[in-house]
């Protein structure tokens, strides 16, 4: 069977760009389908057990996927841009499944959706053609049945100034992305260990993660003391000198996410803070 078109894939990287600026493209950027820096350091990882089990395949009522993954028991994390088509004048595709851990065909659970949430002031076709909303490029999808009860979920890390000024002079945690590449969308695989190289004042950050269309909306997270915590999701390439990866950091989204999280989990005990006022 032949298989259904991958979204566009993200990830994090730039180079020699000031704090102030925002992410590095401009309206005539050329957005990517893959970012590989030097040879291909993916992995084939077994989804058994977190963090692993805790990532999976978001699925669309017209085609093709996206990765996502559990920061709650019924709350999935991706990119916005995952629920758009451009066909039509960048309408709503909206997604219905959530394959948690996912490999060759079996899953650890698996839930339909029933509703999901982006910014009101996030417009997909500025983000096809411009970098105005690549801070804006996060989603909350919410599943039918709490699975991360039983596959596990991330907790979401909200990244302070000082860690990411760290973590650019190569002081901080290593990062880790995990996603289903479309060239092995069957199967899951991540890069252990990259780097953050940037970070923006439109709350993204640039890496050095390898990835491929189908990688969208993937995690890019940490370990702390056995829990594993959120900071970024893949979103953007830009075409350079070298490949520009951006990704959505979690000082763009955790505190959304922690609202949203309230008003559809209620009796969720998530240390998550909720939006100011």
């Amino acid at each position: 069977m032949t298989p259904a078109p991958i979204r566009a894939a993200l990830a994090v990287l730039a180079l020699g760009l000031a704090l102030g600026a925002a992410s590095p493209a401009s309206a005539d950027s050329d957005r990517k389908l893959h970012a590989l820096f030097g040879r291909d350091d993916r992995v084939f990882v077994i989804p058994e057990g977190m963090p692993w089990s805790a990532v999976g395949k978001l699925t669309f009522r017209g085609a093709g996927h996206c990765s996502g993954a559990m920061v709650s028991p019924s709350v999935v994390l991706t990119a916005a841009h995952c629920l758009f088509t451009a066909h039509n004048g960048g309408t709503i595709d909206a997604p219905i499944s959530f394959f948690a851990g996912y490999h060759m065909g079996r899953y650890a659970a698996e839930a339909d959706v029933v509703s999901y949430w982006v910014s009101t002031d996030y417009d997909y076709l500025s983000f096809l053609n411009t970098s105005d909303m690549d801070g804006l490029d996060y989603a909350f999808v919410l599943l039918a049945q709490p699975i991360g009860d039983t596959v596990g979920h991330f907790t979401v890390h909200e990244l302070l100034a000082e860690e990411i000024e760290r973590a650019v002079d190569r002081g901080w945690e290593k990062i880790t992305q995990a996603g289903y590449s479309g060239d092995t969308e069957y199967q899951l695989s991540a890069h252990i260990d990259c780097l953050i190289v940037d970070y923006y004042a439109d709350n993204t950050i640039s890496h050095e993660c390898d990835t491929l269309p189908g990688d969208s909306g993937s995690p890019i997270f940490i370990e702390r003391n056995g829990e594993f915590q959120v900071i970024a999701l893949d979103s953007a390439v830009y075409e350079g000198p070298r490949p520009n990866n951006i990704a959505v950091d979690s000082r763009a989204f955790a505190r959304d996410l922690a609202e949203f999280i309230r008003r559809n989990e209620p009796s969720s005990d998530l240390a998550l803070r909720p939006i100011a006022n």
